[in-house]
């Protein structure tokens, strides 16, 4: 580079020749190694020259290694100068005669008062190259009036000369239009700190060291300043600091303007960065657009990250930071840090906020701001910083930039499950917006996501989306669960599943569980319960009801774009999480149907209609179970299931559907249908649309309010369940329409199957009417009808009745199925919407009801003779016959005895075991008690009312027989049960019967009272159609009262219920 020194290749001696007039300055650091050759390092060391043709001026100053007692260090280009306190005035006539000297303090500052211009001889000759920056501290105590401050580098002593220049720091007169003016203008008792790039304004040798407080005023005494720690650095040697990817990398301080891509200089290059001693912070003052060159391309990906210190000394119109491919910034390449002024469009915005005097550390998501996707990477060449200062004095604005830091961060992908499936998402965060056209995310806002994946972190004001790997649809039986944690609450929190990257669309797909702001359903669902700070909720939303649709991203929103708290101008306040995300299906039905099953969707929709049925549905949902045996009901619902395919009549065969049935809480009717539409049947209408689908399985109504509804033989009561078996194709109605007679309605009821022939005989039945058999083929039917050829008892279109097993017959092929879509249930309660609770499970429809045992002989042996004992032992029989497929011994019976519902099976088992007490049964009633002819055999039945001598009189013929019965009979008969109005219609299988006296006890211990009768409700016993007998108040029980119950299964509790009568009542 042309510098005077001497090079010498051994360890640091000095070599023993020198240039004549020279002087080694050895005991000082090298600048090198340097690239030479041979095996040892090779070093360069300064030597001094001495100015002028013979030196004598400096020669006279320093002379041959003098030693200085007054002087001020000057580091120069990594060796101390020791400049001597000789001062020479610069620029002639600049001096007042009262002027007062310079002074040197401590070898590091030299301080000025009043007017001077003083010149200072360096040491030697210093060149100054096109990197060379001068630097040093600037201290103002004392203003100058209509003056300036300035440090100079001369070749010489006249201003005006070939090399030099000055350099204003502070000036109380303007404008100095002939020296360059410093961007950092020195306020009064302010420390400043200049770095300024004088290789810039100037090249070449340079002797003297020149520092001017120029004061013009009346008073030229005014104006007090200092320089201190003086250097001369070369950029060459002085690079920026900054980690990339986790290793140190030093840039060259080769300072680039950077500009807008729309044209035109933005960067003032008389205003130069300066870099810090250790290499870690760069300093900006004025308006500077700068770049420096990386050492190598660097990619940035989505989870690039830019992080650093910066300290606003002061603000201007913005500071900005950049990573770009070149010198043009579009905007999208840069992120602006600190902005005063309005927003800027094309550029990104942190929300981090400065203040004035302040380090702030950054983390700058530089991926996420430009919008990179997974798999995309943008190369860039150079980091460039700006601050800018369009609107004022250029030479206005500081800030410094330190500690940078350049990675990809490790970000841990998403995971939920995805209708049962562990699916991993790439946690890739876009902005997500309100709409099209908005800007609501703070992108320096990133969520973050444990190593397990398993919980999303949002803080600050963040609105962000993430891709899903493939995209999948919401139906109505979609649900979404999650567990919520709200930390800190701001205006909303939710989630959403889209499908665009905006929320306000025309359907309602986030789901907000905490916030304080109110918001449009256009923007999503408002969740209860709300989510209170510090809670933590599990949520499960059918949000099938709400939207269905394709889903491709995932969103979060913690919204806090006012500001959300008093300071909060960063926006960072805010915060909660959202974990063990799962989205899948709510549990669907399923029916047996044939020897399959079918699964129906739970997507629920009123029956009946909305008004009848508690809503809206999504909040009041009937629960399946997990395994989807069962659904509860709780509360006032009409509940319908779609099933997935309609199921015509000739696939439902026997329609023999069976099902289990709990009552917890009685409404006021229950039910199942299954039907053509969401219509409810009316009993009184004709149109087939409306014909009655729904069986009742309990009631508690007049009969009159439920003549809509199919009454079963059994009404299971509250606390207990049931199993019912319904022959549907027998109980429904319309099941057809016969369009080749339209409008003439299908015969109701349709005929039965009869068997009139087969093979042709006899010849008078052929060819065979509609629903008549057995046929072989079509041609054996009447015109327009054809054969159905059928296995088992399957049912015939248009066509009642089971007919012969494997019998076919004719029918109409116009005839029209009227398809089942529907499963509905019913837990109705007007009354009050809240009360009912029932349940329906294992629900099959059997569709070819057939018997393994018809025909078949079998006995077996009972202890018991029970419903329940005898089903057992049908269900051993069925198991010991090979050719028996099932083994439901209800079903069996069912088909066995050709029922209509399982009553009529029980009915029947009943009746088998009534026959075995049959011979042993005694009617105490009317063979003893009622003997008497006189009593015309009704002595018992008036006696159960409250009548007759027995009733009446202490003693009697009649009261007499009745110790002969218990003597007699008692023990040792069962005793049938008298027919009476009052114990015929005892549904609770109990009786209580009461009484005011003794026969044999004058002060019976009585044990209850009565307070009123309603004749109405027992007309028959009162002889009176209605009214009341009303007691008064009483202190003393009056009646004496005495329950039993019996069985209802047929067994031996049962049998035994006329006992029980006797022993109770008489």
């Amino acid at each position: 580079r042309g510098a005077r020194c001497i090079c010498f290749f051994d360890d640091g001696d000095v070599p023993t020749e020198l240039l004549a007039g020279s002087v080694a300055q050895t005991g000082r650091t090298s600048v090198g190694p340097i690239t030479g050759s041979g095996n040892d390092a090779h070093y360069c060391y300064a030597f001094k020259g001495y100015i002028g043709a013979d030196g004598t001026e400096r020669r006279a100053i320093y002379g041959d290694n003098a030693s200085l007692d007054d002087y001020i260090n000057f580091e120069v280009y990594g060796a101390d100068l020791q400049v001597a306190n000789v001062e020479k005035e610069y620029d002639q006539n600049q001096n007042h005669a009262e002027k007062t000297a310079p002074v040197f303090v401590d070898h590091t500052t030299i301080t000025a008062t009043g007017n001077t211009w003083s010149s200072y001889l360096l040491p030697e000759t210093v060149d100054i190259h096109k990197d060379s920056v001068l630097q040093f501290s600037f201290m103002l105590e004392e203003d100058t009036v209509d003056g300036f401050q300035a440090v100079c580098l001369d070749e010489d002593r006249e201003e005006t000369g070939p090399n030099g220049k000055c350099f204003v720091l502070r000036s109380s007169q303007g404008w100095i239009s002939h020296m360059v003016n410093v961007p950092t203008q020195t306020n009064l008792n302010e420390l400043s700190y200049h770095s300024i790039p004088v290789g810039e304004f100037f090249n070449g040798p340079v002797n003297y060291l020149i520092l001017i407080q120029d004061s013009d005023g009346q008073d030229q005494s005014l104006g007090r300043s200092s320089i201190s720690d003086l250097k001369l650095i070369s950029l060459e040697n002085d690079l920026l600091e900054i980690e990339i990817d986790d290793k140190m990398q030093y840039l060259k301080n080769d300072q680039l303007s950077y500009t807008r891509d729309t044209g035109g200089a933005q960067d003032e290059i008389d205003f130069w960065m300066s870099l810090s001693e250790d290499h870690a912070a760069v300093q900006m003052n004025g308006n500077q657009w700068k770049a420096l060159a990386l050492n190598k391309p660097y990619y940035v990906t989505h989870s690039t990250v830019l992080e650093l210190d910066i300290v606003v000394g002061q603000s201007v119109d913005f500071h900005a930071i950049c990573l770009d491919f070149d010198l043009e910034a579009t905007g999208d390449e840069c992120v602006v840090v600190q902005s005063p002024i309005d927003h800027l469009d094309d550029f990104h915005h942190m929300t981090t906020k400065l203040e004035t005097g302040v380090t702030k550390r950054l983390v700058i998501p530089f991926g996420s701001f430009i919008g990179l996707g997974g798999g995309d990477s943008v190369e860039v060449k150079y980091i460039a910083f700006i601050q800018d200062n369009d609107h004022s004095a250029k030479h206005d604005g500081r800030s410094t930039w330190s500690n940078l830091r350049l990675y990809d961060s490790e970000r841990h992908n998403i995971k939920l499950s995805l209708f049962g499936e562990t699916v991993e998402i790439p946690n890739i965060q876009y902005a997500l917006s309100n709409d099209a056209n908005d800007y609501q995310d703070s992108r320096d806002h990133i969520m973050s996501v444990p190593a397990d994946g398993n919980t999303i972190v949002a803080s600050g004001n963040s609105w962000k989306y993430v891709i899903l790997p493939s995209t999948f649809t919401v139906t109505p039986a979609t649900v979404l669960k999650f567990t919520f944690k709200l930390f800190e609450e701001t205006e909303l929190h939710g989630i959403c599943l889209l499908d665009s990257t905006h929320i306000k669309d025309s359907r309602n797909d986030c789901f907000f569980t905490a916030g304080v702001q109110d918001h449009s359903d256009r923007q999503g669902v408002k969740v209860n319960p709300s989510t209170e700070v510090g809670q933590e909720h599990t949520y499960e939303i059918n949000i099938g009801s709400y939207f269905t649709g394709e889903i491709m991203y995932l969103g979060f929103i913690v919204d806090n774009d006012i500001g959300f708290t008093t300071g909060d101008v960063e926006k960072v306040y805010g915060q909660s999480s959202w974990s063990n995300i799962e989205i899948g299906s709510l549990p669907s039905l399923d029916i047996g149907l044939g020897s399959d099953t079918v699964a129906v969707e739970n997507s629920q929709i009123s029956y009946k209609s909305s008004s009848s049925d508690n809503t809206p549905i999504r909040d009041y949902m009937a629960s399946i179970s997990e395994d989807g045996s069962s659904i509860n009901l709780v509360g006032n619902m009409w509940r319908a299931l779609e099933l997935p395919t309609p199921l015509p009549p000739t696939e439902l065969g026997d329609f023999v559907v069976s099902f289990d049935f709990t009552l917890d809480e009685a409404g006021e009717i229950h039910g199942i249908c299954f039907d053509e539409n969401l219509s409810f049947g009316n009993a009184d209408s004709p149109q087939d649309s409306e014909s009655r689908r729904c069986v009742s399985t309990a009631y508690f109504q007049d009969k009159s309010d439920v003549l809509d509804v199919l009454l079963s033989d059994f009404q299971t009561r509250q606390g207990e369940s049931h199993r019912y078996v319904l022959n549907l194709s027998k109980m429904f109605d319309k099941l057809y329409v016969n369009e080749s007679s339209d409008p003439t309605p299908a015969p109701t009821p349709p005929p039965n199957l009869v068997r009139v022939g087969n093979n042709g005989n006899p010849s008078s039945a052929f060819p065979l009417k509609v629903c008549e058999g057995d046929c072989d083929n079509d041609s054996e039917c009447s015109p327009g009808l054809k054969c159905f050829q059928r296995n088992g008892f399957q049912m015939v279109p248009g066509c009642d009745g089971a007919g012969g097993s494997g019998d076919d017959y004719c029918y109409d092929p116009l005839f029209k199925e009227k398809n089942i879509k529907y499963i509905a249930f019913i837990n109705g309660n007007d009354a009050d919407r809240s009360v009912g609770n029932s349940t329906y499970g294992n629900i099959a429809i059997t569709t070819s009801l057939s018997s393994c045992l018809r025909g078949e002989d079998f006995d077996f042996q009972l202890s018991d003779c029970t419903i329940k004992n005898f089903l057992e032992k049908v269900e051993a029989t069925m198991r010991n016959k090979a050719d028996c497929t099932s083994t439901d011994p209800l079903l069996e019976l069912f088909a066995i005895f050709d029922a209509t519902q399982e009553m009529d099976v029980y009915n029947q088992i009943k009746k088998i075991c009534t026959s075995a007490y049959k011979l042993d049964q005694y009617d105490f009633a009317d063979n003893t008690l009622a003997i008497d002819e006189a009593l015309e055999r009704q002595l018992v039945k008036e006696y159960i009312d409250g009548g007759t001598v027995m009733n009446y009189e202490a003693e009697s013929n009649s009261a007499v027989m009745i110790g002969k019965v218990k003597d007699n009979f008692s023990t040792t008969r069962h005793f049938s049960m008298p027919k009476h109005h009052a114990l015929d219609n005892c549904e609770m299988d109990a009786a209580m019967c009461c009484f005011v006296a003794s026969r044999t006890d004058p002060d019976p211990a009585d044990n209850s009272d009565v307070c009123y009768v309603d004749m109405k409700a027992s007309r028959y016993t009162a002889h009176v159609r209605d009214g009341w007998s009303i007691y008064g108040d009483s202190s003393d029980d009056s009646v004496y009262c005495e329950g039993f119950a019996w069985g209802n299964d047929g067994g031996i509790a049962s049998a035994l219920k006329g006992n029980a009568l006797f022993k109770v009542g008489f």
